[in-house]
């Protein structure tokens, strides 16, 4: 089958059919085996066909189950490969805390230009300062702080 360029009048269409503008210009018709052989032959080029696409076959049940099943057992081997390192760095942190805990003396006493900012700054290496720096407010008796004063800090950190 191949589409040709006819004028409208060709078309064999009823009068009714026929676009009142289009009388007068070629539209296409669709020439068959049969039309083939009492009409000439037109050379028509072929026309450039866009590539297959290729649609995927249908999976089943037992394939999307099977492939379920092996997203799991990656998703287990990655934690358990990661699982040593995870517990390594826990323990780790854990030790920094207990040797920080070692170097934190039970009382700060007060030197010159002290302030609470600068106490909880030096107990504490990074967060949120202020939690730590009212409750060092609340040991010292307020924000004035004197030189030799004795501040207790038993408790302050983890």
């Amino acid at each position: 089958m191949a589409a040709v360029i006819v004028p409208a009048e060709q078309l064999r269409l009823p009068e009714h059919l026929r676009p009142r503008h289009a009388r007068s210009r070629p539209a296409l018709r669709l020439v068959t085996d049969a039309d083939a052989v009492a009409a000439p032959t037109v050379e028509v080029p072929e026309p450039a066909v866009a590539p297959d696409v290729v649609v995927p076959a249908r999976r089943g049940p037992i394939t999307m189950v099977a492939r379920v099943l092996v997203a799991l057992s990656v998703v287990a081997m990655l934690a358990a490969a990661v699982q040593p390192v995870l517990a390594a760095r826990a323990e780790s942190a854990a030790a920094a805390a207990a040797q920080r805990a070692a170097t934190i003396p039970e009382v700060h006493v007060v030197a010159a230009g002290d302030t609470l900012w600068s106490i909880a700054a030096s107990l504490q290496d990074e967060g949120d300062l202020r939690p730590l720096v009212h409750a060092l407010g609340e040991r010292a008796g307020g924000a004035e702080l004197q030189i030799g004063q004795r501040i207790p800090l038993e408790g302050l950190l983890p």
